[in-house]
């Protein structure tokens, strides 16, 4: 996840902006919409698919909007894939769109700065409480590194834009692509990924009377645990003197108290008796994990992978013959590639050996 570069709050009644960035620079909570005459802006120099949210204050919203810069003043509606309504500390993901583009805030009165950016506007209809927030932080599409990284890696006399070939949408694409295989082979991951009971074949656990642990142990936040009851999901409650307490070091949830149910402890009485299989897969979970790259030290292992990665991919099919400093190649591109498909590989391996299970 990603601090956002920019975010302002703006006022309809007053034409004025405040300038909320500083806060996030050094994580110092503020209010967030406490009025429908507010509009809050969210500006990030690279195309997102969602934000993370933690509050020291629930909001209670009716009517939230959020949309994005299409062109100009134009402002489309975002696709939504979860719904959220700053209630909780939680996170709101959306469908990357295909047409956002960049935009500054030239012919607005006083904006903060003039910074062209991927903005996202949040407004609503009626505020009944404000939501106090202290942790504000985007998920980016691409999120290992940049195509300004590859471009400055390749030694190209011009960063990508859109007017080149490849764009920097297409590589910022190639980007995520190398994401994907990288975190399918080394088993971790810098990117914020979710496992939810909502989905449609949510991830169901089993456990023993202390705890258990969960499948991706670099977790950062578990939202709820729920308990299959034999007719229903119950929603425990979290805290050492409730239900169940979560050690983020361990990766493990423990239960505060013993639950026996069948399918774990059986029961007396006939083979033909209820209450067994159906016990299996007793728990749902809904919570959030990846590394931090903000405080991890593996995370700069991951930016060298997709940045070489990446430089191989636009190498050997985009044409950058423009874009190259003309006479700099001391070793052929057949060389440089090699040599980087040799120190992907050996990085790999060593990233899979220090996987801990």
């Amino acid at each position: 996840m990603l601090r956002p570069s920019a975010v302002w709050s703006f006022d309809s009644s007053t034409n004025l902006y405040t300038d909320l960035t500083n806060n996030i620079a050094t994580n110092t909570n503020f209010n967030f919409i406490s009025s429908p005459t507010q509009t809050f802006y969210i500006g990030v120099d690279r195309r997102s698919v969602g934000l993370y949210c933690d509050l020291i204050t629930a909001g209670s919203y009716i009517g939230l909007s959020y949309t994005y810069t299409t062109n100009g003043n134009t402002w489309g509606s975002i696709q939504l894939i979860d719904s959220y309504n700053f209630d909780s500390s939680k996170y709101l993901r959306w469908v990357l769109p295909d047409n956002w583009i960049k935009y500054n805030f030239l012919s607005a009165s006083s904006p903060p700065d003039t910074v062209e950016r991927y903005w996202i506007k949040v407004s609503c209809t009626a505020v009944t409480t404000t939501a106090v927030i202290s942790k504000l932080r985007i998920i980016p599409f691409a999120e290992y590194c940049t195509p300004t990284d590859v471009s400055r890696f390749c030694g190209f006399k011009k960063d990508f834009d859109n007017s080149t070939n490849p764009s920097d949408l297409t590589v910022e694409n190639r980007i995520r692509e190398a994401e994907d295989i990288i975190d399918y082979r080394t088993r971790k991951s810098f990117r914020f990924n979710v496992v939810t009971s909502e989905q449609t074949q949510p991830t169901y656990v089993d456990f023993n009377r202390y705890g258990f642990y969960l499948r991706y142990k670099d977790f950062l936040k578990v939202y709820s645990v729920k308990l299959w009851n034999g007719a229903t999901w119950s929603t425990m409650t979290e805290g050492r003197t409730n239900d169940f307490w979560v050690d983020y070091n361990l990766g493990m949830i423990y239960f505060c108290r013993m639950y026996l149910i069948p399918s774990v402890y059986g029961m007396v009485g006939r083979y033909s008796a209820y209450n067994f299989g159906e016990f299996k897969g007793s728990i749902s979970v809904d919570y959030a994990h990846g590394k931090d790259p903000e405080t991890d030290r593996q995370f700069y292992i991951f930016k060298k992978l997709a940045i070489d990665m990446t430089a191989i991919d636009i190498i050997r099919h985009h044409d950058y013959s423009s874009m190259i400093v003309s006479g700099s190649d001391k070793v052929s591109l057949e060389a440089k590639i090699m040599n980087l498909e040799q120190n992907i590989e050996t990085r790999m391996d060593e990233l899979q050996a220090l996987v801990m299970v």
